[in-house]
């Protein structure tokens, strides 16, 4: 007698599902460790990406040394106060 269809492919899961699990079970530390230095090395990306967007930013814009306002670094007339000369 065969089993009916659902049984037989509930049973053809639970062989997959248990292979995964064995695979799981065998490469867990290698996947552990693998993700660990994906996981740290896009850590590392992310502060480079940051630290060169802070340092862009910085290098874009400059400070009036009267209005105090934040105008473009290559301004050589504040927008806001209209004086001649800027700080860098």
């Amino acid at each position: 007698m065969q089993p009916p269809p659902v049984i037989k492919s509930l049973l053809h899961y639970m062989m997959h599902v248990s292979h995964l699990f064995i695979l799981d079970i065998i490469f867990n530390k290698s996947l552990d460790i693998l993700f660990n230095i994906l996981y740290n090395f896009t850590q590392i990306i992310n502060i480079i990406i940051k630290k060169g967007a802070e340092n862009m930013s910085k290098e874009k814009t400059k400070v009036c040394k009267y209005c105090k306002e934040e105008i473009d670094a290559k301004a050589k007339v504040c927008p806001h106060c209209q004086k001649n000369r800027v700080a860098s």
